[in-house]
């Protein structure tokens, strides 16, 4: 039998039979794929690849077969990640993929964020094994310089298999702080930062509010790398958040003041990127006496003046419609994370914006109460709360967001900012 016709009836197999193979029976299959992979002609052949991908993905999206680290560790993912890795070195330097050479460099990146979103604990050691690999991670902070610094790769569609392979990694460091303090993991974040902090970046963000859509390089910069950014907490916060501000504070409070009178049109796309970017943009990891320079200072009150501003058309026009609430929402997190220091909390105060927030915690989510909640308990002394009508609501909303947050370990950095606001109350 040829070398294609064995690979074709092992896809076929693992496709058609679904859920009643056994773990054993899909290994088996994987095993006879790699023999006829390692003869050469035929790890050379595109299509060959392609229909692997295919039933891989089908049979992963199908059961999550793949999750199981017998068969994450299986010899097949390390030979497709280094068919990635080749197709993304001939693609960086310059050599034209054909559409199905495209396709597999996009369905590759693909199957491993997929992958890796679904993955468990258990899985986390193949993966790490798979794709916190030095010349790959290389690959990537290559690339993404390139974009950053030369604007290289901005009009290529191909930007996308990129994205996926980012998207993996940013999936698989999600409050695994044992992944994120890799060194090598460290200089992936160091070219993500190049890219948010670089002209592309900022004049990409600059039309959000026009976009219903992203395309590839879009979505790689405005969405991927500032989640990228706003899960990684591994001692880089503050460096990390240091470089973000210094370069895009001015041109987030611009482009706040550009759209204080028509944020209703904002797309939920656009409010979720500003949702995503303002996390690092301010941060929340500050010591309560932090003085910051003069000129982040301003931003950041000018900020604080614009988020109220918003926060009180909304609450006046006493209609509420999804983009409202959703961007009422990210708004009242963004004012929480300016009360991390004692002279924002002494600004927002003088703003007498009391009355504002518990007309906000009126609006029937429990999203924007948490934040409202928050956004009281720093600002106010415990005998100021204590005077408050809905005290008790005030405990239980607390109480059901601590227990949501206590065995999420991806999300430990906001329990631990939970804990920090309700400290002494």
């Amino acid at each position: 039998m040829e070398e294609s016709t064995i690979i074709e009836k092992q896809c076929t197999l693992i496709k058609d039979l679904g859920k009643s193979l056994t773990t054993d029976q899909v290994k088996s299959s994987l095993d006879a794929i790699v023999v006829e992979l390692n003869k050469v002609k035929v790890l050379t052949n595109v299509a060959t690849i392609q229909q692997i991908i295919t039933a891989i993905s089908l049979r992963s999206t199908h059961d999550r077969a793949f999750s199981n680290a017998n068969l994450l560790d299986h010899q097949l993912f390390i030979i497709i990640r280094n068919y990635y890795l080749t197709l993304m070195c001939q693609w960086r330097a310059g050599e034209a993929l054909d559409s199905c050479s495209g396709r597999v460099f996009s369905q590759i990146a693909i199957l491993f964020s997929d992958l890796c979103c679904h993955a468990t604990d258990t899985d986390t050691d193949s993966l790490k094994r798979l794709l916190i690999h030095e010349p790959l991670i290389n690959e990537l902070c290559t690339c993404l310089k390139e974009i950053a610094i030369d604007g290289k790769h901005l009009q290529d569609e191909h930007v996308e298999a990129i994205d996926y392979c980012l998207r993996a990694i940013n999936h698989l460091e999600k409050g695994r702080v044992e992944i994120q303090s890799m060194t090598i993991v460290s200089t992936l974040l160091d070219s993500i930062v190049i890219c948010v902090c670089s002209k592309h970046f900022i004049n990409m963000f600059k039309q959000i509010a026009e976009f219903e859509k992203l395309n590839a390089v879009q979505t790689l910069l405005l969405d991927t790398c500032t989640d990228f950014i706003s899960w990684h907490d591994a001692g880089r916060y503050n460096d990390t958040h240091i470089a973000v501000r210094t370069a895009l504070l001015n041109t987030f409070t611009s482009w706040f003041e550009n759209h204080l009178l028509s944020f209703r049109k904002l797309s939920k796309l656009a409010i979720k990127i500003i949702g995503q970017l303002s996390i690092t943009l301010i941060g929340g990891n500050a010591s309560d006496e932090e003085i910051f320079p003069t000129q982040i200072r301003e931003g950041y009150c000018k900020m604080i003046d614009q988020l109220s501003s918003i926060l009180n058309s909304i609450v006046e026009s006493e209609t509420t419609d999804e983009i409202s609430t959703a961007l009422t929402r990210v708004l009242t997190q963004c004012l929480y994370s300016l009360t991390m220091t004692n002279d924002l909390r002494t600004y927002i105060k003088n703003k007498h914006i009391v009355p504002l927030l518990l007309k906000l915690a009126n609006l029937e989510d429990e999203t924007i109460q948490f934040h409202v909640y928050r956004i009281l308990a720093a600002i106010l002394t415990e005998e100021d709360i204590k005077t408050l009508t809905n005290s008790s609501k005030i405990a239980n909303v607390f109480l059901k967001f601590l227990t949501n947050l206590i065995d999420d370990s991806s999300r430990t950095p906001r329990f631990y900012n939970l804990l920090r606001s309700l400290k002494g109350k």
